[in-house]
């Protein structure tokens, strides 16, 4: 399944698998397009390199909604902020075409509504989550096309 592109696989556990950092960067490199979930959590990579792999990695594949990393990771933050906007709709604020008006509403409610729960248990009402969607909603092309 994995470095097949056209792959259905959705979530992959892989906690606890002693995953170096050169096996880390083999598996990002070989991950599906398809995938939404996947969890690397109390493996043996740490350096730079894998860092930058991880948010590389998070940052293209725009499906990937959660990408649970052990947080003593330098990169943990980020790839935290990084799977929200994916979870909150990368692709629609990232898209260079114009964005029909009869879709803003539901954009907007799926920002809203969305469960953030499961990404920091501090913030109850995932309140700074919404806010960073609706922003990058806002800014993007998808909508400041509109306005040129």
């Amino acid at each position: 399944m994995l470095g097949v592109k056209e792959s259905r696989l959705e979530k992959l556990h892989l906690a606890r698998c002693s995953i170096s950092d050169k096996g880390l960067q083999s598996l990002l490199l070989k991950l599906p397009n398809s995938i939404r979930m996947l969890d690397l959590t109390e493996n043996l990579f740490a350096n730079e390199e894998s860092n930058q792999a991880l948010l590389a990695a998070v940052e293209r594949h725009q499906d990937l909604e959660n990408m649970k990393i052990d947080r003593d990771l330098d990169c943990w933050n980020q790839v935290c902020y990084q799977s929200r906007l994916n979870r909150g709709g990368r692709r629609i604020f990232t898209s260079k075409k114009a964005v029909p008006l009869s879709l803003w509403p539901r954009i907007l409610e799926r920002a809203n509504l969305t469960d953030w729960s499961d990404y920091d248990p501090l913030d109850e009402d995932g309140k700074g989550f919404r806010e960073d969607i609706i922003y990058h909603v806002l800014k993007g092309p998808a909508f400041c096309g509109r306005l040129g």
